[in-house]
């Protein structure tokens, strides 16, 4: 099995100095490390977090980043966390850093791209910036797990 945990910084473990984030946690929980070989056979963990990443980005890197590590003959789980860079207020525009519109969008399409590669998809709400319900498709809720 291949878990493909996607966010930010959050999901990278900065500042977590006892376990690294909660994407080593879950490792550790599992009895598996982070690895970053695509060629490891094992069960693997992906920490796929970068600094800054709002959904946007994580939308520019999605496909990529699955391709990569997909292996036929592997079950993939894919958590996707994001919503803090995306609700960053930038003062001089007056505006959010995603709009609330493009971050439904961005949701929206990331689920559709997860769903090509996995039925296991997990998507993570970091802060409770609006419904789930009302950015997901009836078909999309299948596969969420809500968090708050």
């Amino acid at each position: 099995m291949r878990i493909l945990a996607f966010g930010d910084s959050i999901t990278l473990g900065m500042w977590d100095y006892e376990a690294g984030g909660w994407v080593n946690r879950i490792g550790r929980a599992l009895g598996v490390t982070s690895r970053k070989n695509p060629e490891d056979d094992s069960t693997t963990i992906y920490n796929l977090g970068v600094s800054g990443n709002s959904s946007r980005e994580i939308l520019e890197r999605f496909e990529n980043e699955v391709k990569y590590r997909l292996r036929e003959e592997q079950e993939i789980v894919i958590i996707i966390a994001t919503g803090i860079n995306d609700s960053w207020y930038i003062n001089k525009e007056k505006t959010t850093n995603v709009s609330e519109n493009d971050f439904r969008n961005n949701l929206q399409k990331l689920i559709d791209l997860a769903k090509k590669s996995s039925t296991k998809i997990f998507l993570w709400e970091l802060i409770p910036l609006m419904s789930l319900e009302l950015i997901l498709s009836p078909g999309a809720r299948n596969y969420l797990i809500k968090t708050s």
